[in-house]
């Protein structure tokens, strides 16, 4: 395990874990009440966090040919942003919304889109798959090719 992600790893131990409380519960997505959560927000709203957490990803980007980075929904924002500020120029960011803006530029796939080159998907975690298979179906629906992900999971421990 690198130096970055272990750091990263000690600092989501110590603050990525939200925990339920009288004045904060936590339910999981089908309502129930859950005792903790992941929560990225507290992580990739730091620059500590965000740094550690870009450093990260961009390890792993290293093994695809893509140079265009994707991702849905918000949580994902701060980390695309980061790859793409720390990337040294090679990456560019695109935002995937969940349906095609009515006015303007009238995208689903918010900006420099090339859609002759592979895109890869970023997200700060995944548990059931639903968001990284609706970012992957309008990549595809536009006609470029989803090269891969970069998603932590419950179970990477590696």
């Amino acid at each position: 395990m690198s130096r970055n992600r272990q750091a990263l790893t000690a600092f989501l131990r110590e603050r990525g874990i939200l925990y339920a409380s009288a004045t904060q519960p936590i339910r999981h997505r089908d309502g129930a009440l859950a005792p903790w959560a992941f929560y990225s927000w507290n992580a990739t709203l730091t620059s500590e966090g965000l740094r550690l957490a870009a450093l990260c990803i961009l390890e792993r980007l290293r093994g695809f040919r893509a140079t265009q980075l994707a991702t849905i929904g918000y949580t994902g924002m701060p980390l695309l942003s980061a790859c793409v500020l720390l990337g040294e120029g090679r990456y560019t960011g695109l935002c995937i919304r969940e349906q095609r803006k009515t006015y303007v530029s009238c995208r689903r796939v918010e900006g420099p889109f090339d859609k002759t080159m592979p895109v890869v998907i970023i997200d700060d975690s995944i548990s059931s798959g639903t968001s990284l298979g609706k970012a992957i179906r309008a990549i595809e629906d536009e006609g470029a090719e989803v090269e891969g992900a970069d998603v932590s999971d419950k179970t990477d421990s590696d």
